[in-house]
């Protein structure tokens, strides 16, 4: 079976219709995906985010600040999509036309194309074999990253940031940055955004000399490690 190949006509086919806003790149259909990011950290405001993309359909973001991480689909298809018109035979008599990904396999059967405006853009046969192995692939990687987190969520380290989200954790730091004057006190140079533990030993149940007012350059700086134990001095 022969599939002509007229990007011209493609392009302006996808203007005229607008089902699926798209880019040409190379012999390639690039519909325009929707990206997901962490811009600000859901346990302490913080913005400075480290984005890793060691896997093929999530990413992994953690804050800097507190070392808070979690992970976020990366888009709807992969990470280097390149999308063509497919076919796909349902029976004797009917048929559907969709891009699929040649990388990946990914295919969204819920937005078909026009038959008759993209019957001779199609270039190949609908893979479902790719498709199906695209599925068991982030099904794969989310359970791993699932197990991951909840191990997360089940450490000390999750327990200790979901406190500082507490009132009781709100009063005392208010108290603390009164006290200090809200300056911060390990560079006595200008005001204090956080409140620092000297020490973790009474953790959950401080008393206000083992804290300490600091801006948030001097708490970088404080935090040398990701993580932390109730002996270390952070």
């Amino acid at each position: 079976m022969h599939f002509p190949k007229n990007r011209v006509r493609l392009c302006l086919q996808i203007i005229e219709q607008q089902f699926i806003p798209a880019l040409v790149i190379g012999s390639a259909i690039t519909p325009n995906l929707r990206n997901h990011t962490m811009i600000k950290c859901p346990r302490c405001d913080g913005t400075t985010i480290k984005a890793q993309n060691h896997y093929e359909f999530y990413d992994i973001y953690e804050c800097v600040h507190c070392g808070y991480w979690t992970y976020l689909k990366s888009e709807d298809c992969c990470r280097n999509p390149n999308y063509i018109v497919v076919v796909e035979h349902v029976d004797h008599f009917t048929s559907r036309v969709f891009y699929q990904c040649t990388s990946c396999g990914y295919v969204n059967r819920a937005k078909c194309l026009n038959s008759k405006k993209y019957s001779e853009l199609i270039e190949a046969e609908f893979d479902e074999h790719h498709s199906s192995d695209r599925k068991k692939k982030k099904d794969e990687e989310y359970n791993s990253l699932h197990r991951q987190f909840k191990q997360y969520q089940n450490s000390k380290y999750f327990k200790y940031y979901e406190y500082l989200k507490s009132d009781e954790w709100r009063a005392k730091r208010d108290l603390v940055l009164q006290r200090d004057n809200f300056t911060c006190q390990n560079c006595k140079l200008v005001p204090a955004d956080d409140v620092h533990h000297i020490s973790y030993r009474t953790i959950y149940n401080e008393i206000l000399d083992d804290l300490m007012s600091v801006c948030r350059h001097c708490h970088l700086e404080i935090h040398k490690s990701f993580f932390w134990n109730d002996e270390q001095s952070h």
